[in-house]
């Protein structure tokens, strides 16, 4: 319906792809598909037509398919030519108008901050997410009564993610139909208005469920069962590799963790730091951040450590040293994973890359 945002959930390979295409007219379907205008009431049967026919008999459609560049965009091609692609039939002459489409360019490289060095610029040396914000631009740059979009925010950054968000809501209450087919569960339950579930009839081998739908003594014993599994599985390998005895090799690691008082103090103390650094990244990969490049800022912060230590070691009261150590290693720790950050907002750099060099370049300075 006009004004509601349906989402379309399943194992990905259920029908989803095919669904749209088929509304679309780009693939034959068997059925019926019936599209009612929201002005007149009319309704009009889908299953049949090409997409030619659909735009001739009036129904406004517009699709942001999964395959970006493959499908939706040109890649060679700037703007202005991607543009084109949607409305070169418009034209009067024999000539293609070229005015309007480098209009709407600039329209949405303003309106939706697309980064890039020209509106000429070919498509496909943008990043995912201004790949993204073009193709859906000229989608809904076309005032569809109907938007239907695969997999809108795969591959994308968050930010880039909530930017997508809010053009579909934006769409949503301009009275606009949307189709969205996700995978996040989290996001089609807050976006959707209803949701679809397609599946092929079939029970997988092997299911992914939300951890909340698992009962307690489930989630439990699949963990009991994952920890003797995997104990198993190293003894096997031990004994055909070493040909030692694995329960007296557990023995030992067992004993070099927590054999002596100072052997339990080291493992606690290195529980400690992985526990530290888990919490600090789990905001990040919350947001689908894989990489923030925590090593570097680990070592960052003890290189500031250790400076502030030898620096101020004898002039300072032990308290007030520890207090500015810690200080200064967090400041280090922040500047460093800052740097990234920046060049990521103003130059749209890849992250993970990014974070991954400078890791090389903190190790190099310890």
């Amino acid at each position: 319906m006009g004004g509601e945002i349906l989402g379309i959930a399943g194992i990905a390979g259920s029908g989803q792809k095919e669904l749209l295409e088929t509304i679309a007219g780009l693939q034959d379907g068997e059925g019926s598909i019936l599209f009612t205008d929201p002005d007149s009431g009319k309704e009009e049967e889908l299953i049949g037509m090409d997409p030619l026919k659909i735009q001739k008999m009036g129904v406004s459609l517009a699709f942001v398919p999964e395959d970006r560049l493959g499908m939706g965009l040109v890649g060679d091609m700037g703007m202005p030519g991607n543009m084109m692609v949607r409305s070169y039939r418009s034209g009067h002459s024999a000539l293609l108008e070229q005015k309007k489409p480098r209009e709407l360019s600039e329209q949405i490289k303003n309106d939706l901050g697309v980064i890039t060095p020209s509106i000429h610029y070919p498509v496909r040396r943008l990043s995912g997410g201004n790949v993204q914000k073009i193709l859906v631009g000229r989608e809904i740059a076309n005032t569809p009564k109907l938007l239907m979009t695969a997999y809108a925010v795969r591959g994308l950054d968050i930010n880039t993610s909530y930017s997508i968000y809010h053009l579909l809501n934006e769409q949503k209450e301009q009275g606009v139909a949307v189709i969205y087919v996700g995978e996040d569960l989290d996001v089609l339950l807050e976006l959707s208005d209803r949701i679809l579930v397609l599946c092929k009839h079939k029970e997988p081998f092997v299911r992914i469920v939300k951890r909340d739908r698992i009962p307690l003594w489930t989630a439990l014993l699949i963990r009991l069962a994952a920890i003797l599994l995997s104990l198993l599985v190293c003894a096997l390998l031990i004994y055909l590799i070493t040909h030692s005895n694995p329960i007296q090799v557990y023995r030992s690691m067992v004993d070099g963790a927590i054999g002596t008082g100072r052997r339990t103090w080291n493992t606690l103390r290195d529980t400690m730091i992985l526990l530290a650094i888990a919490l600090a990244i789990t905001p990040a990969f919350k947001m689908r951040f894989w990489n923030i490049g925590a090593e570097g800022q680990i070592l960052v912060g003890g290189i500031a450590t250790a400076a502030v230590m030898r620096c101020c070691g004898e002039s300072l009261p032990t308290a007030l040293l520890f207090l500015v150590m810690i200080i200064a290693s967090l400041a280090a720790g922040l500047i460093w994973g800052l740097i990234p950050a920046v060049f990521k907002a103003h130059w749209n750099t890849n992250e993970t890359l990014f974070t991954l060099m400078m890791n090389y370049i903190a190790i190099q300075l310890t």
